[in-house]
């Protein structure tokens, strides 16, 4: 039997929260003019910008701090349970899997097309499937008391290959109570907690700190709520960050990991409705313990400020909108990064290019992105995002720059068509002009996910 899941709406017995949820924002739509949709949406358009992680944006839009309200990580992303799933029918009928949280999956189907074709690979291709579990390994009597102990895998199906994010989590006390005491425990292959959570990979901010969706750590996170608006998370790493591309820890030698450092969050999400924002910081600190480490003090270390307004809540649904915004500082991530490597040069053995990488190797990096989302139906919303990556940051004007307009649309439930063209610009003189942060492309996903 399906063991009842303790989270947020555990009160909720109804689901009068998600229903709520969506009776509000068709309200709003409905006291909206049409004529306006498309004025306002050009408008603030060329104002803001760009695409970030749809987690964070929902719990500023339902004022809920609390990433296990949705998903079974506390830290937020991956195997949701029961009430994200039915969030993320979007009023289609539920299905079975939305009815269940043992199991999980995520299917990605990406079409890209870049500005020029006939250097920069592009097409069709499968971009992901990923299959979870959810063992349970608590009692009932553990569970009443608000506990538990669940051990959770996600394994890829595609040339990736490899685990991805997989742990043991342990509960410790009831997500209604709060206490600077750590609620929940994991150890295993973890998504570092760091920023704005995002399945995106080729967002600037998540590339400059080894962030992305298939970047991971190994080691020990905590997790816990100081209080309804207060969140904190801090992980320890005791290997390099590992990516699901290698499919495996290639990075231990001879058993031993050579980098271990640690990952904190902190986030804020604000009580007052004429003020619905939620602030965040987080900051990365490692240090290696290996010969790769090229002068004293070459530790990498990054910091993540972020912020989201709900302009939904702010004006009572007459303006359907969230913006967020992140900047990051970093130093030492650039050297070995392959998102990197595939974004700013694609001819791995051209010197001047390689030297041009290699420089960049220890230098502070920043990075900045903002997304405006613009909600026109429970199942349609307009995207607009701004990325900017500045490898060197007293270089100013070799910003790589990037404006992308495009929209999501839920065909099914938990089923999402998304679509963006970008157009890209700036850029060091030495960096290759076919790389992907330097040409204006179009791509589209199709992604399931359950």
């Amino acid at each position: 039997m399906l063991s009842k899941p303790y989270n947020f709406f555990k009160s909720l017995k109804d689901k009068s929260l998600l229903q709520g949820a969506y009776a509000f924002q068709q309200g709003a739509l409905a006291r909206l003019s049409l004529s306006l949709v498309l004025p306002i949406t050009i408008v603030l358009g060329l104002l803001f910008s760009s695409e970030i992680s749809a987690l964070p944006r929902y719990a500023v839009e339902l004022n809920n701090n609390r990433c296990t309200a949705c998903h079974s990580n506390p830290g937020g992303g991956s195997l949701r349970n029961v009430y994200g799933k039915l969030y993320g029918q979007r009023n289609f009928p539920a299905s079975k899997m939305s009815q269940q949280e043992l199991l999980w999956m995520d299917w990605r189907a990406f079409y890209y097309a870049p500005e020029k074709p006939k250097t920069t690979r592009g097409g069709l291709e499968l971009m992901e499937a990923v299959v979870g579990i959810k063992a349970p390994l608590h009692s009932p009597q553990q569970e009443e008391a608000g506990k538990r102990i669940e051990l959770v895998v996600n394994h890829s199906l595609t040339g990736l290959g490899g685990d991805r994010e997989t742990y043991l989590l342990w509960q410790t006390y009831a997500p209604t109570e709060y206490s600077l005491r750590p609620q929940y425990y994991q150890v295993g292959r973890l998504m570092p907690p760091f920023g704005l959570r995002s399945d995106e990979h080729r967002m600037y901010t998540r590339i400059l700190t080894r962030s992305t969706w298939n970047d991971f750590l190994l080691g020990l996170a905590i997790a816990g709520d100081l209080s309804p608006q207060l969140h904190y998370d801090l992980a320890f790493s005791n290997g390099e960050p590992v990516s699901a591309r290698s499919g495996s820890a290639g990075n231990l030698r001879g058993g031993q990991s050579g980098l271990h450092g640690a990952v904190a969050n902190l986030r804020w999400n604000s009580p007052w409705t004429g003020l619905p924002v939620m602030l965040g910081f987080s900051g990365a600190s490692f240090e290696r313990f290996d010969s790769t480490a090229q002068e004293k003090g070459d530790s990498p270390w990054a910091y993540s400020l972020y912020g989201l307004a709900s302009l939904t809540r702010w004006t009572q649904g007459r303006l359907p909108m969230t913006l967020s915004v992140e900047f990051v500082g970093a130093q030492h991530m650039n050297r070995g990064n392959p998102d990197l490597q595939a974004m700013v040069a694609t001819k791995p053995n051209d010197p001047p290019l390689q030297d041009y990488l290699n420089a960049l190797a220890n230098s502070q990096a920043q990075a900045l992105q903002a997304e405006l989302a613009y909600t026109i139906s429970p199942r349609f919303e307009l995207i607009y995002r701004y990325d900017e990556m500045l490898l060197d940051k007293n270089f100013p004007a070799d910003a790589f720059k990037r404006h992308g307009l495009g929209f999501n649309h839920w065909v099914a439930g938990n089923t999402i068509l998304r679509a963006r063209y970008e157009m890209a610009s700036g850029g060091h003189p030495q960096s290759d002009p076919d790389g992907s942060s330097l040409q204006d492309a179009f791509w589209t996903m199709l992604q399931v996910s359950y």
